[in-house]
């Protein structure tokens, strides 16, 4: 039971740290920014925490009924 809770912490964790850099990149796209952004993206990829979809909502365009 402990480690399904320290999981779980540390997942919550990441994603915060994933947000927060996510917003100081958009704010100053700087090289720097850049990389934390992607290094925080990584941390969520290998502990398993699902990124919200609101990401996905600004590529989906519509194509003559077609969503890409």
């Amino acid at each position: 039971m402990t480690f399904e809770k320290d999981l779980q912490t540390r997942k919550s964790d990441t994603l915060k740290l994933y947000q927060l850099a996510k917003a100081e990149y958009l704010q100053n796209r700087t090289a720097e920014n850049w990389r934390n952004f992607c290094d925080r993206k990584t941390d969520c990829m290998r502990l398993g925490v699902r990124i919200q979809q609101e990401e996905r909502l600004f590529r989906r365009f519509d194509f003559g009924g077609l969503l890409y």
